[in-house]
């Protein structure tokens, strides 16, 4: 069963939900969801400005307006609100942009909570897929909607966004679903065919029929598992977190602290590190809802150094290694010392702003999303390793979505497979020899499509799907 951030089985009714919904680290803005019952009256006292007029009129728009926070202070924000049932949720929608600081939009969304609990009487922080198991259950989106959205967070390469697409076409409409519809439709003929064996007027089918109505299915669930197959590739491979700076900017003393052990030699002059030295760790977070420690691959490479065409042969060599470690990472950690400005990495790319050596220099003015570290004395590591593991698993809550998609989507597939064996080598133009035998496999392969679809067993497809979402989707 899906559960909340507390563990709790996650009830599917309109108390108001609450959570950031994007993605974690630094960015020029983050945003809070919330989603049903009241919410608009709820937020109504604490939003000021243009959008309160919209609130008070249950008007759906964008308008800017003023966070009045628990303490009095007031923060800039933008508010967006989709009224029900005509939102992602199907239900009233209030989401507010501010700025892009992790802690401040975590302290934003709780205080949410803890409003809307006061003046609605119940209000919780929303679980893994909790607003698309909303939509999902208010008639906004089906199964396979909702894995294209698991598949595209967890998509890191153009390969697994191509694959994402054909996820999309193969599913697309509900084509599935149509052909299943058509396969029940012929095996109910043959249901009646055998109810009502003493009644001219009913007519039964043939194997060709049976076939014929089948073999699409089969086609395209061959398809949509071969595109799956790629996405979910990904889940299996520990991600990639490089650590970027210039010489001498603590890289590799930061390396073996996460490491834990002395895997890189580190002196007081620069160039010490030549070669791209990788290790896998696991990291565990003690911030996030995270209930099972992740892995990863850690790169220290050599320091980026901008007057490249003044280097050796062999610093050019450990410089273009670096450049090719920083272009296949999938997480970067920007090293730099406190009087050192934020290495120019222009690719796109999640990067966590790391400042090293603070016992030697205090940061001033940090940003709040910065993660001020010293390796000697172990100030900021835990920190650090929560803000890794937090982005690790939730880059893989999308890719083990569709582990669960790809699941039930082997099962249809093997399911269509047994009924259409059933029939080889029986006469095409006949009715099948075993007719009850037939409709016992034809129905299960049908009943296993319509799970892609979130119909038979509900409950199970929730598990499967949307509880290895990430929060706030």
């Amino acid at each position: 069963m899906t559960r909340a951030t507390d563990g709790s089985p996650i009830r599917h009714d309109d108390t108001p939900i609450v959570a950031t919904s994007t993605a974690s680290g630094a960015g020029a803005r983050a945003m809070i969801r919330t989603s049903g019952r009241g919410v608009l009256d709820g937020l109504a006292d604490r939003i000021h400005g243009e959008a309160a007029s919209l609130l008070a009129q249950g008007q759906r728009g964008c308008g800017r307006g003023i966070w009045v926070m628990a303490d009095g202070s007031e923060l800039p924000v933008i508010v967006f609100i989709a009224i029900a049932p005509a939102s992602f949720t199907g239900e009233d929608v209030v989401e507010i942009q501010v700025p892009g600081n992790p802690d401040l939009a975590d302290l934003i969304a709780r205080e949410i909570r803890d409003h809307l609990e006061v003046r609605l009487g119940a209000a919780r922080l929303a679980g893994p897929g909790e607003f698309s198991a909303r939509a999902f259950f208010n008639g906004r989106m089906s199964i396979a909607e909702a894995t294209s959205i698991a598949a595209s967070i967890a998509a890191d390469r153009d390969v697994d966004l191509e694959s994402v697409e054909r996820m999309r076409r193969t599913h697309g409409g509900r084509a599935m679903a149509a052909l299943s519809d058509r396969l029940l439709s012929v095996v109910a003929r043959l249901e009646a065919a055998i109810d009502f064996t003493d009644e001219e007027d009913v007519i039964g089918c043939t194997v060709e029929e049976l076939q014929s109505s089948m073999e699409p299915i089969q086609a395209e669930l061959r398809e949509l598992v071969e595109a799956s197959e790629v996405v979910t590739e990904s889940a299996n491979r520990a991600p990639r977190i490089t650590l970027v700076g210039r010489p001498n900017a603590g890289k590799s003393s930061l390396f073996n602290a996460l490491l834990g052990m002395e895997r890189v030699v580190v002196a007081p002059a620069a160039g010490t590190t030549r070669d791209v030295i990788e290790a896998e760790i696991t990291l565990a977070s003690t911030d996030a809802p995270i209930d099972h420690p992740v892995s990863i691959r850690l790169l220290d490479t050599a320091g980026l150094d901008s007057t490249d065409q003044s280097l050796s042969e062999i610093d050019q060599a450990a410089s273009t290694a670096s450049r090719d470690a920083i272009t296949d990472a999938d997480l970067i950690l920007a090293c730099r010392t406190a009087a050192d400005p934020r290495p120019q990495i222009t690719q796109d790319t999640p990067i966590i702003d790391v400042i090293t050596k603070i016992d030697l220099e205090a940061p001033v003015d940090a940003s709040p999303a910065s993660v001020a570290t010293s390796s000697l004395t172990g100030q900021g590591l835990a920190r650090l390793r929560s803000r890794v593991a937090e982005w690790a698993s939730q880059r893989h809550l999308g890719s083990d979505a569709v582990v669960g998609w790809r699941t039930l989507a082997r099962t249809a597939l093997h399911r269509t497979e047994e009924a259409l064996q059933g029939l080889e080598g029986q006469p095409p133009k006949h009715a099948p020899l075993h007719p009850e035998t037939t409709v016992a496999a034809c129905r299960s392969a049908a009943e296993a499509v319509g799970r892609l679809e979130g119909e038979f067993d509900p409950d199970a497809v929730l598990d499967l799907v949307f509880g290895r979402f990430c929060i706030g989707k």
